[in-house]
Order: structure tokens, then sequence, then C-alpha cells
């Protein structure tokens, strides 16, 4: 099947109503693509939904990229200077990433500048099976490069992700963290060392404690009150 098939307007018609139509406008229009390409055989059917999908798939991992780091870094929507910053960081990152999959210069020239071209170059070498990274992973590179030249840093982490990366750097399964088992901690040297400082006082004061006095001790005494004149005691 070949594009001369469909006008321009009817293919933009079908684009939309694949990428941000309900399920029912989505399905008209995979329908009509389906009708016109029966002619064609069955392999072109099955080439243009591979197509769609993938189309779909990309679109759903950018959109999904660029919220995540939109929420890390909340600080860039009120500063010109931060988005303009983020994305040459992004073209760079970008073209780093098709140069290494075997784009040269002569062909990167002249999008260079054009971030919306080159994320489409982008997103179409990961669907014939390049090595390239992932949006999130690619965003996740322009916060670092961010943070290093503007000293701006991520939001705090949310407390389940904070909890995930204690448990992960003790050498806790990643299991246990998304089943909530979690173990407490054992008590803290602090916290210990008073409770036997306090026992090891109880112990000493008990052992150097007076005993009471023997019978022999009393008499003795009686003795030495009565050989001295004094009246005797109340032993």
């Amino acid at each position: 099947m070949s594009n001369d098939d469909f006008d321009d307007e009817e293919l933009e018609e079908i684009a939309d109503q694949i990428q941000v139509g309900d399920r029912t406008e989505g399905a008209r229009a995979l329908e009509r693509v389906i009708s016109r390409a029966r002619s064609e055989g069955r392999g072109e059917v099955r080439q243009v939904l591979k197509e769609e999908a993938m189309a779909a798939r990309l679109e759903r991992e950018n959109s999904e990229a660029l919220d995540h780091f939109s929420k890390r870094y909340p600080q860039m929507k009120d500063s010109e200077l931060l988005v303009d910053a983020a994305q040459t960081a992004l073209r760079k990152e970008i073209v780093s990433d098709l140069k290494n999959a075997g784009i040269t210069d002569e062909y990167l020239a002249p999008v260079r500048n054009d971030t919306a071209t080159l994320v489409r170059a982008h997103g179409s070498a990961r669907y014939n099976g390049a090595n390239v990274r992932a949006p999130k992973d690619l965003l996740d590179q322009v916060g670092s490069t961010l943070a290093r030249e503007f000293r701006i840093h991520p939001v705090s982490r949310a407390p389940a992700e904070t909890v995930q990366m204690m448990r992960e750097q003790r050498g806790f399964a990643d299991r246990d963290a998304r089943e909530g088992r979690y173990e407490p901690a054992a008590p803290s040297v602090r916290r210990i060392e008073p409770q036997r400082a306090s026992q090891q006082s109880a112990a000493t004061r008990t052992a150097y404690a007076p005993s009471a006095p023997s019978e022999r001790a009393k008499e003795h005494v009686r003795q030495m009150r009565a050989a001295r004149g004094f009246p005797p005691s109340g032993y």
C-alpha cells in the first residue's frame, strides 16, 4: 500500500484519530486503513498496524518521560533560561545517541538546532532497533547537566522511593518492598549505651554498699564503749 491511496488531509485525519482520539475513533480510523490495505495483501496490513502501534508507544513514552521530568524539576516552568538550557542539553544528548548509532555529522548538521526534528529522528532510530537511550534516561541526564551547571536540584523523593532506596542500600529484596514487608531496624548503639550505663551503675552501688554488722562486731563495739565510759549504744 502506498501513501498515494490517501490524500494528505485523509492521512492527517487518520493519524489524529489514532493518536489523540478515543477508542471508537481510533478503531474506525484503523478500519479505514485496513479496508484500503486489503487489496494490497495481509503483509501490508500487519506493517501498518505495527507502525501505528510503535508510534503510539513512542508517543506515550515521550509524554511519560516529560511528565516525570517536569515533576522532578518544577522550577523549570518559571524560567525561560532553564527551558532553553534544557532543550540545548537534550539536543546534545540526542545527537550523541544518534552518532553512536552510526548517523554521521553530515546528516545531523542541518537539524542540530531543531529539537522537534531530533526527537522524531531519535524515536525513529529506537523504532528501527538502534541502541539509543529511552526518553526518560535522556531527560535524567539533562537534569544532571542542569544540576551541575545551574546548581538546581530535583525535588525531594517521595517517601516510598526513599524507603526503597534505603532497603536497596541494606541489601533487602525488591519483592519485600513491593509487598510492604518491612523489618524493624535494630536499636541504635546510642540508645543501648545509656541503658547499659544505668545497669552498670546500679551493680556498682550494690557491690560497694555497706553490709549489716555481725553479732561479734556489735559485741566488740559495746566492750570498747564500756571501757571508755560511754553509755550502751542502740545496738
